[in-house]
């Protein structure tokens, strides 16, 4: 079975809720907003040098890996909190640090992954254009061992190599922005001289939409759980499945041990034995990505970072 492309849909900025919600929220499917930034946007100076200096060099805002994150107080300065946005966060489990600021130049790629804690994103494209590829959680990638990270390797006419999976390709201009469910596995490349995006972050309440990522997923939070409850330990946890984000597990989605065990519940000791084999199967496969791995994890929210392979 030759890879699927799909087109997702794309609605109007005065979508409301309830139409958002039943359709989009609910059932898990990513939309597309259209020039929803303009009737939001606060800030006319949307320079990358004035936003570092009002927001990222005051201490509002602190470092994460290739972005910046902190609470709502981080954006109020660039953005109102969309409604359909504010309304969906009251309602999920949402970490204190929920907003994320990404400010990149031209060539600046996100790899393939999806994000930890289980978590939906509302991506807003403030200034710039971004080029994105998403794929099912239903068709998904093949995982670094353990990892988000996902092996994704394009042939002739940017089309994947990967059999099998459902994708969509497209631009995220400036003013739209993305609803993308949780788990579901994404790449981006910024193309504009420069690109700044904000984040809306949380995690649902009311469960999740059956997939095979899911299950890998909790497959890795009852392995991580098992783990715990032998030894009381989660330094080595937290490296292996949080990419070595301190207390990743301690404050998983923004509760803890009691969400984990939740999401844990029901998966058998056969079905983590057989969820770690099935990840060291792929490890040869990071091996020979090591290089790559490495150029991913020194990446700085303001590097430049090019395109070395045909992994998008």
């Amino acid at each position: 079975m030759t890879a699927k492309s799909f087109e997702i849909d794309r609605v109007p900025a005065d979508i409301g809720f309830d139409v958002f919600y039943s359709r989009y929220f609910e059932p898990e499917r990513p939309v597309l907003i259209e020039g929803i930034g303009s009737a939001i946007q606060r800030s006319n100076d949307l320079s990358i040098g004035n936003i570092r200096e009002k927001i990222v060099e005051t201490g509002v805002a602190t470092e994460n890996t290739v972005w910046f994150e902190g609470p709502a107080e981080m954006l109020e300065q660039l953005v109102d909190t969309p409604e359909i946005v504010a309304r969906a966060l009251a309602d999920s489990y949402r970490r204190d640090n929920h907003c994320r600021l990404w400010l990149n130049g031209a060539g600046n790629l996100t790899p393939s992954h999806y994000d930890g804690n289980l978590l939906y994103v509302f991506n807003l494209q403030l200034k710039g254009r971004k080029e994105w590829r998403i794929v099912s959680p239903d068709t998904p990638l093949r995982n670094y061992p353990f990892s988000r990270g996902a092996l994704f390797t394009s042939g002739e006419g940017g089309k994947p190599r990967q059999k099998g999976i459902d994708y969509c390709d497209f631009v995220l201009e400036e003013g739209d922005m993305i609803y993308l469910p949780p788990l579901w596995h994404h790449a981006v490349k910024a193309t504009a001289e420069s690109n700044i995006n904000v984040n809306w972050v949380a995690t649902r309440k009311n469960g999740f939409m059956e997939s095979k990522t899911l299950r890998r997923e909790r497959e890795l939070l009852k392995f991580a759980l098992l783990c715990y409850n032998f030894n009381g330990r989660t330094k080595l946890l937290n490296l292996i499945l949080g990419a070595g984000i301190e207390n990743y597990l301690e404050n998983f989605a923004g509760v803890g041990w009691d969400f984990i065990r939740e999401q844990a519940r029901g998966i058998k000791v056969r079905h983590v034995a057989t969820r770690v084999l099935k990840e060291l199967v792929f490890l040869g496969f990071a091996l020979k990505d090591l290089k790559k791995i490495k150029g991913q994890l020194k990446a700085k929210p303001l590097d430049s970072l090019r395109e070395t392979t045909a992994a998008v």
